[in-house]
């Protein structure tokens, strides 16, 4: 894997952990888990989740080398695995950016509003379904598996709902909902587990003519145990968290815990792009 990857390896983290977290968002918004107050600063802490979102864009336009690649690329809208990675990827970024607007400025209704945080959620799901379909590629081999979508599902379940969590206690939100977060992350760390193990078997089973996929990553063992080592710190600092009566300090922990979870997936994704090999080469 190259530094031309990183751009990609933060674009695709970061995006799926807005997705994540405005899947917790959605939760709150469209229940009847908070009070009126709460969730009107709920909606407009995710702004948090807008600026990853741009960073995560302005990356993969670094990777493109030029920004109008972006836009050429929508020529093919339903085609081109790309093209409907962007256009879905631009939708959720412009309905929830405008769900942001709308409420930082008191405006529309809360049926309105609700509407919005639905289509939102929609276009998170079908976004996060474009991604690893851009991914799953016939001649790709490596990537073209089940474990592509699973893998950007899990990063949106751990780091995901891990920044949902730290922006409930943003708009002070208490009760069993972290906890239950805390839960489901915990799953996802070890279904994790669980497909690194399958994949690893795997490998030494897919070649090309020239090289075996257990060849690609030498260290990759001990990069996806560096991984996994901070989820797990990560999710022990969240569980330090939720037996944290004080908002600011679960905040700072939630705060402490994410910045793992971000290293760890980071550093499991450069092994997802260093496993990249073409059949036939």
């Amino acid at each position: 894997m190259g530094w031309n990857e990183w751009p990609l390896i933060v674009f695709t983290v970061l995006a799926q952990t807005a997705i994540g977290a405005f899947w917790v968002h959605a939760f709150v918004l469209l229940g009847n888990t908070a009070s009126s107050e709460q969730r009107q600063k709920l909606a407009r802490g995710s702004l948090v989740l807008w600026l990853l979102m741009a960073v995560a864009f302005a990356a993969s336009t670094a990777h493109l080398g030029m920004p109008l690649r972006a836009i050429n690329s929508l020529a093919r809208v339903g085609s081109a695995p790309l093209s409907n990675e962007i256009l879905t990827g631009g939708a959720f970024f412009a309905l929830g950016g405008l769900g942001w607007l709308l409420s930082v400025t008191s405006k529309g209704s809360p049926g309105l509003l609700k509407a919005l945080t639905g289509l939102t959620l929609l276009a998170s799901v079908a976004f996060l379904i474009c991604m690893a379909r851009f991914y799953m590629i016939d001649t790709v081999p490596t990537w073209n598996t089940s474990l592509t979508p699973a893998a950007f599902l899990v990063t949106a379940l751990i780091a995901g709902l891990l920044l949902g969590r730290e922006r409930l206690a943003a708009a002070g939100i208490q009760g069993p909902l972290g906890s239950v977060l805390l839960g489901i992350a915990a799953l996802a760390l070890l279904a994790g587990v669980v497909m690194t193990l399958v994949q690893q078997a795997s490998l030494p089973h897919i070649a090309s003519s020239i090289q075996s996929a257990a060849e690609l990553v030498p260290d990759y063992a001990q990069r996806m145990a560096g991984r996994f080592a901070l989820l797990a710190a990560a999710l022990a600092i969240w569980l330090g968290a939720e037996r944290r009566a004080s908002l600011p300090a679960q905040r700072s922990l939630a705060t402490v815990a994410l910045v793992l979870v971000l290293l760890g997936e980071m550093l499991g994704r450069s092994v997802f792009y260093g496993l990249h090999m073409t059949m036939g080469l």
